[in-house]
């Protein structure tokens, strides 16, 4: 079939856009090698893969370790790598990566290159060294002092997490303990073994024992990686001499706050023998009661086997042997006595964890308290205490207090009134002098005793009433009430011949009544007795506590609604009385003669004592006749 003009365009079109797709997407065949170093900070670049225009690039899958630019190709790291910690899966620590590329055509077109990475090896660990002595139960590497020369002393073996070809090849040699030549290293056909070999002869007599110190290094580049050991060599001999101690006393002075397994003093014993015969251990033989330390039955390094307490044991003496191994053993014996010293680790300690006091009010500034005590169990300043006033207490309470920070005497720094605060709690602190201090809260209860230094007061401070003339005699007019001020005192009183009347302010009372002793009669021009003299007596009753030298009584009105009566007065004892009377209005209701008696008061220490004072109260003008 032939094409007709319109339709061989469409189909020379279709064959260019084909061979342009495919001229994108040739490359994507093609496998791009790439190398990146370990450690390296994320976002480290990688690698570019070749890339097309109007293409997008991403990895088949996920991947942890990397990550790609979709429009530049570009290949960049996603975390820090580390190439020990690869799993074994990957091979050569090599990672292979398919990339899709994908253009923006429709329908969309595809293809995919494979990438691999190479991790390159930094030099980013250290050599470990392990030895292995003979018999392999040994702790400790031996050799008699006539062994030949060649004879395998002890086997050393390193590990090295790095590349064996770029940074972990190994080399062995001996820094120190060597001077005289006596060891050599020799390496083995086995990778990263090597061999410690006796290099001349030996003579015990001279040198009994041998301290090594081997180096490892690696070949890394730029810089190698090195790491230390010991080898601690012991030659042998016939077992003809005994240990001997270095010292016959070692002394050594150790703080108390050591943690477990803290170095506390090393005892080095010799002897002439070799071998087995030379080869010591080291026992606490007594001393140790308290288990606080253990000795190294090898080196005889003598460390702390537990917590160490000043207080419970200041000098420890440990007797320690040493004893060969050889086959009628000999043994010596020496001491080593530590001190402990002291650290600030006791707190101080009162003797009581609250004190109670009683303080008289109004008692002198400067007034002793109670004196404070508290211990501390440590030495010098750690148990050195000062005392002080604890955050607790209100800096306004404070200062009505003085404490001594040596001694710990409380006194008072002003006169306390009970009425404005009865009791005040302290908060004492006993610190010690340490670096950092310790401290601990004590308290002192204060508590005000009362003294009879207020007056009764009564509510209302005015009280009146009406009476009709001729009333009963003995009916209750009015009521009143007071209150005392302080805690222990009162007062009791009584008014009218043979009990007739009663005033009370007391002890146990705070309200009593005033009942009329007899009848009255009422004139305009004042108020008169329609009996004979009636003298009504106010006896006085005090009660106070011990010490206490004043006791009051206030009755505060007025008399006849015209007439105030306000008497003070001194009396012995320091006994003040200040004095008022209610007032009561008289109402007339019958026509009575009146007469010019007066209404009298008096006042008395007790009943069976006569008036201290009598007052008389009457109409000045001569009644009507």
């Amino acid at each position: 079939m032939a094409l007709t003009g319109m339709g061989f365009g469409r189909f020379h079109l279709i064959l260019l856009m084909l061979w342009t797709l495919s001229q994108y997407s040739a490359s994507s065949q093609v496998r791009q090698e790439f190398q990146v170093l370990e450690e390296q900070p994320i976002g480290t670049y990688v690698g570019t893969i070749e890339t097309k225009p109007s293409f997008t690039y991403r990895f088949s899958e996920n991947h942890k370790l990397f990550a790609i630019n979709g429009t530049t190709g570009v290949i960049y790291t996603s975390s820090v790598i580390d190439r020990e910690l690869l799993q074994s899966d990957v091979i050569n620590k090599e990672y292979s990566l398919t990339i899709h590329a994908v253009d923006n055509g429709v329908p969309a077109l595809s293809g995919r290159t494979e990438a691999t990475i190479k991790l390159l090896d930094v030099n980013d660990n250290d050599p470990v060294v392990k030895f292995r002595y003979f018999p392999t139960t040994s702790k400790f590497a031996s050799v008699d002092e006539n062994a030949q020369i060649g004879t395998v002393v002890a086997l050393l073996t390193v590990s090295d997490s790095d590349s064996p070809t770029a940074n972990g090849n190994i080399s062995v040699s001996i820094l120190g303990g060597n001077e005289q030549r006596h060891f050599e290293v020799h390496t083995s056909s086995v990778p990263n073994l090597s061999l410690i070999k006796v290099a001349s002869v030996l003579d015990r007599e001279r040198i009994s024992s041998y301290n090594l110190t081997v180096s490892v290094s690696d070949n890394g580049k730029p810089m190698a990686r090195s790491s230390f050991a010991s080898l601690v060599i012991f030659v042998n001999d016939i077992n003809d001499h005994p240990p001997i101690f270095q010292e016959t006393l070692y002394t050594v002075d150790i703080s108390e706050d050591i943690p477990k397994g803290s170095y506390i003093k090393g005892v080095s014993a010799t002897d002439g023998d070799s071998g087995q015969n030379a080869n010591l251990r080291y026992s606490l033989v007594s001393g140790n009661a308290l288990g606080w330390f253990s000795i190294s039955e090898n080196s005889g390094l003598v460390t702390s086997a537990a917590l160490l307490d000043r207080e419970i044991a200041s000098e420890i003496v440990l007797n320690i042997s040493a004893k060969d191994q050889g086959l009628q053993p000999k043994i010596s014996y020496t001491k080593l006595i530590v001190n402990i010293t002291d650290v600030n680790d006791q707190v101080p300690t009162f003797t009581q964890s609250t004190y109670h006091v009683s303080l008289v009010e109004h008692a002198p500034a400067g007034t002793e308290l109670v004196m404070l005590s508290a211990s501390d169990d440590d030495l010098g300043a750690n148990g050195t205490i000062r005392f002080s006033f604890d955050a607790e207490t209100p800096a306004s309470v404070q200062e009505l207090f003085r404490l001594d920070a040596m001694s710990g005497r409380l006194s008072t720094a002003m006169e306390l009134d009970r009425e404005d605060q009865a009791s005040y709690l302290l908060h004492i602190q006993a610190a010690d002098a340490g670096s950092p201090p310790l401290h601990s809260v004590g308290k002192v209860n204060i508590t005000l005793k009362d003294i009879n230094d207020n007056r009764p007061v009564f509510y209302p401070v005015m009280y009146g009433g009406a009476v009709w003339t001729r009333e009963i005699e003995g009916k209750k007019k009015k009521s009143v009430s007071g209150r005392v001020l302080d805690m222990s005192d009162g007062v009791i009183g009584s008014c009218g011949n043979e009990g007739r009347g009663v005033v009370v302010v007391g002890k146990c009372q705070t309200q009593g009544s005033i009942s009329l002793p007899g009848a009255f009669v009422h004139h305009s021009r004042g108020m008169q007795m329609a009996e004979s003299d009636i003298e009504i007596t106010v006896y006085l009753r005090v009660f106070c506590i011990s010490f206490v030298s004043a006791c009051l009584l206030c009755v505060s009105g007025k008399l006849f609604g015209s007439h105030s009566l306000s008497l003070s007065l001194s009396l012995s004892h320091s006994l003040s009385l200040s004095l008022s009377v209610l007032w009561i209005s008289l109402i007339h209701k019958s026509c009575w003669q009146p007469t010019s008696k007066s209404l009298c008061f008096s006042v008395s220490h007790s009943l069976s004592f006569p008036p201290l004072l009598s007052l008389c109260f009457g109409d000045a003008e001569p009644p009507p006749t």
